[in-house]
């Protein structure tokens, strides 16, 4: 009995001793694999950080994501970052409403919900973990969500008429909001942004709206003259012109540029800099550009006046103005080259001096320039806002001065957990924004009393951020050549950065643009096929009008004939007269009640279409643009201010002119007023 006793404890001491053995042996082997895994992560990320092309790029973030566990993550839609129960709910009513195939339903569930960043779905965390992607859940409600939306464009429902399509679809974008790219800074770094822009485009990622401050308008300039078939060729080596730096050779070397800068107080010649935008910019107009890319084009110029600050220039606010003479008055600021001035063109196409409300364009380098930081009027972005009903800024930042203090976001999120985008990238980044926040805000005091110099004026107003910021990684070498002319090689070089940067961003801009670009691509098919409709109506009735011409032509010709040789009576005449005009009164008769009518009303009935359309075809001037291919930007600053004005007339005025103003979409969304898109 003891001996059995004594045997048995002994097996209980050998199991707790081998399970003890086993779990010191895995937890060794998995400290050991951590540390391995961990080390093989940093070179896979260094290795990522280095792709010379997407498609290598992508290879090995796919197993990166393996190796860090990301795809299990991406799977589990559990998170306290977003409300996923919130999403779940929607993506459910969304597939019922599409199996019921209920399309009012389907447009006011669409309409009420559609928000950018609808439950936190856009939260830049979600996009810390994986370099392709984010939640599996917010991925399928996305796809849902453009799809219902295509389904809406084609579906073609007795009540629902191209035109109430068009109302929805605007009504849901000017909700929905616009993006805008904005390329800032700076020197021979501003190539930089021909790499984010090429990233972009070929993704289909884009924003029409591009805005461009100093070399970034330079580039915004080049990319928004040229349509999309013409734009690729600027990132091909040697698609930029730059015979005119390669003229002044040798004596563009930096100890010349110093000296002019120490001398004359800028560091490029404005001849050698005008030369090179014209060659590769043209002599387009903003509104020419506008016209021929359809890509909305912004340029900050600074102003003297002490009362404004920079001035915003567009193909609305200034739609005459020369972009080579902006884009070259913008790369003046901070001294990159001596003074310019804007040109325009005049209604003969002579090219004259722009010069409203005495604005004159100075060097930038006098506290005139800077004076807008103290007086804090309208800021260039607020501007774009206004305009162009921006709600997202997608921000290319590329001065010397910014870029070494920030983080680069994204591309470290896996070098140290999850809490690395853009607030923390390790220690010592934590240290140098904290000593650049010290900085700044003791040059802001400075600045206050006035005993700031003015140079580093700039530096203290800069407050240029966005929804999501794109920084390059730059080297001390980079720096050696940061007021060198630029070369093919260095612009190759360059591009490649903005590439790196930008691929590990192409995830989250993706969701953050999808709906908007989808809305984009709808309203420009729907206006297409209205236009070509309104075009073949209108030959109809051209047609109709040349025959029944020619048939009263033919009629009266045959009565004629048939009165024989008698002598015309004042009866005979009067009634060959009649006849002839009641002939010629029925062309007049259709364009007539054509002016009548309200285009709003487009394909509501068939038979009355026709008459209507012949106000918008019979008055339309050539180069103008009609209601069906007008900007949609324009048109809701447009209604924007209309409805602004009525509002001072007080709520009954405002009311009122809501309600009966003919161009006002009706919201056919609503399943209550489904009776009224007949």
């Amino acid at each position: 009995m003891a001996e059995s006793l004594f045997d048995s404890f002994i097996q209980i001491i050998a199991t707790i001793a081998t399970s003890l053995l086993h779990l010191i042996i895995y937890s060794w082997k998995g400290l050991w694999s951590m540390v391995l895994d961990r080390n093989l992560a940093d070179k896979m990320t260094n290795e990522l950080a280095h792709s010379q092309d997407f498609e290598e790029w992508l290879a090995r973030a796919t197993e990166l994501d393996i190796l860090t566990g990301s795809d299990v993550w991406r799977n589990n839609h559990r998170s306290n970052v977003y409300d996923y129960s919130l999403i779940l709910s929607r993506r459910y009513h969304l597939k019922k409403v599409r199996e019921s195939k209920d399309i009012s339903a389907m447009m006011y569930l669409l309409r009420s919900g559609l928000l950018r960043n609808l439950g936190g779905i856009t939260d830049p965390r979600l996009f810390c973990h994986s370099y392709l992607g984010t939640k599996h859940l917010i991925e399928s409600y996305m796809d849902e969500v453009v799809s219902q939306l295509e389904h809406v464009a084609d579906t073609s429902h007795a009540t629902l008429s191209r035109q109430a399509k068009i109302d929805f679809f605007m009504e849901t974008r000017q909700s929905f909001g616009s993006s805008a790219l904005l390329l800032h800074g700076g020197a021979s770094f501003g190539m930089y942004h021909l790499g984010v822009v090429k990233t972009l485009f070929e993704h289909g990622l884009l924003p029409r709206i591009i805005s461009g401050a100093s070399v970034g308008a330079l580039v915004a300039a080049l990319v928004c003259v040229r349509t999309d078939e013409e734009l690729p060729g600027i990132f091909q080596e040697g698609g930029i012109d730059l015979r005119a730096f390669q003229r002044v050779g040798v004596r563009g070397n930096l100890s010349r540029k110093l000296t002019r800068l120490m001398t004359q107080g800028y560091l490029i010649d404005i001849k050698v800099l005008q030369n090179c935008i014209e060659t590769n910019v043209g002599n387009l107009t903003f509104d020419e550009a506008f016209k021929k890319t359809k890509r909305v084009l912004n340029i900050t110029v600074p102003s003297s006046r002490k009362s404004e600050g920079p001035q915003l220039l567009n193909y609305i606010t200034s739609p005459n103005v020369l972009i080579s003479s902006a884009a070259l008055v913008s790369a003046s600021m901070l001294g990159f080259s001596s003074t310019a001035d804007l040109m325009a063109k005049d209604k003969s196409g002579n090219i004259v001096r722009w010069t409203p409300s005495a604005m004159n364009y100075t060097s930038p380098i006098t506290p005139s320039f800077f004076s807008y930081g103290v007086v804090s009027p309208e800021t260039p972005l607020t501007r774009l806002s206004e305009l162009f009903n921006v709600n997202h800024f997608i921000v290319s930042q590329a001065n010397p001065y910014i870029v070494p203090f920030m983080s680069r976001g994204l591309k470290d999120r896996k070098s140290g957990g999850s809490d690395r985008f853009g607030y923390s990238a390790g220690y010592m980044e934590r240290i140098a924004r904290v000593i650049l926040a010290e900085i700044k805000h003791r040059m802001g005091q400075l600045n206050q009393i006035g005993i700031l110099p003015h140079v580093f004026v700039q530096l203290v107003e800069e407050k240029v951020s966005g929804n999501v910021t794109i920084v390059p990684e730059v080297q001390l070498q980079d720096f050696l050549t940061l007021v060198s002319n630029p070369t093919h090689e260095s612009i190759q070089y360059w591009i490649l950065k903005g590439e790196q940067s930008t691929w590990p961003f192409l995830s989250m801009l993706k969701y953050r643009l999808m709906i908007e670009l989808a809305l984009d691509r709808i309203l420009l098919q729907l206006r297409a096929e209205a236009s070509a409709s309104a075009a073949a109506v209108q030959a109809g009735i051209d047609a109709q009008h040349q025959h029944l011409s020619s048939l009263g032509s033919r009629n009266t010709h045959h009565r004629r004939q048939k009165s024989g040789p008698k002598r015309l009576t004042p009866h005979s005449s009067s009634s060959t007269t009649s006849y002839a005009g009641s002939t010629s009164h029925y062309s007049p008769n259709l364009t007539r009640r054509g002016s009548t009518a309200n285009i709003g009303s487009l394909g509501t009935a068939a038979g009355s279409s026709s008459h209507r359309l012949v106000r918008m075809t019979s008055h339309h001037q050539p180069g103008e643009q009609s209601y069906l291919d007008a900007d949609p930007y324009r048109n809701a600053h447009d209604r924007h201010n209309q409805q602004h004005h009525s509002a001072g007339r007080g709520n009954g005025g405002l009311a009122n002119g809501l309600e009966n103003d003919p161009g006002r979409p009706v919201p056919l969304y609503d399943p209550k007023r489904s009776k009224s898109m007949h």
